[in-house]
């Protein structure tokens, strides 16, 4: 569930948002911010009760009267609609904004919804149900993920190369080297051990500003990927 949700002005002003009660009217209100990025919420009357009446003594029958009062203001083109689903004994209900996308903006970062994936595998309603908008937040999705692949960001590059410098220790620690070899990393690793730096932390200059992670040798700035070595102190 995203926070960012969009209530429009003219929604006060609309005759079938007038036409309901008071109680339905906060129950809409609600919905708007329960539903996902494509407008799925759940739907089950006793879920709505705690989420949107958290302090009324409604009952679930009260609720589902409300439920059914949304969803009858408008019969052409219908503010509410319902979807069931039986799984064995457990009866599930889903609701669906039908008009989600005329009041919110897709946002650029928006997340596939669980719900219309099960309808649509479940096919009770199709893949294009929306126009496609659908389908095209899916290409999104996936786009994000390919970009994340082929240009990660700076605090997934520096997991990364972190992974790397281990296995690249671990395959030096426990090759089959020769003796000098060994005894001139050892030597390294003493004089490293003994050596003094300079007191953090370091800060990101002339960059973010923010303090640099400590690497031993050196300071990394995460955000800018800005690695400066560190000054021995004597």
């Amino acid at each position: 569930m995203s926070l960012k949700r969009y209530h429009s002005p003219q929604q006060a002003k609309d005759r079938y948002y007038g036409a309901l009660s008071f109680p339905a009217r906060c129950m809409f209100n609600a919905l708007i911010n329960l539903a996902d990025d494509e407008g799925f919420f759940q739907a089950d009357a006793s879920y709505l009760q705690g989420e949107c009446f958290p302090y009324d003594n409604f009952t679930i029958e009260k609720v589902k009267k409300l439920r059914e009062e949304v969803q009858k203001v408008k019969e052409d083109r219908p503010m509410l609609l319902i979807f069931t689903l039986k799984n064995g004994q457990v009866v599930e209900e889903f609701g669906w904004l039908p008009q989600w996308f005329k009041h919110q903006a897709i946002p650029d970062y928006p997340k596939v919804s669980d719900i219309a994936n099960l309808l649509i595998q479940k096919k009770i309603i199709k893949p294009n149900f929306n126009g496609g908008i659908h389908q095209k937040v899916r290409r999104m999705q996936d786009k994000r993920k390919l970009a994340r692949s082929l240009h990660p960001t700076s605090i997934e590059r520096y997991k990364r190369s972190r992974i790397e410098e281990k296995r690249s220790k671990g395959k030096t620690d426990f090759s089959s080297s020769s003796s000098q070899s060994q005894n001139q990393t050892h030597c390294e690793r003493e004089k490293t051990h003994n050596t003094k730096y300079e007191p953090g932390p370091k800060f990101c200059f002339p960059g973010c500003g923010k303090p640099m992670a400590d690497e031993g040798d050196n300071w990394f700035c995460v955000d800018c990927g800005i690695r400066k070595p560190k000054k021995e102190v004597k």
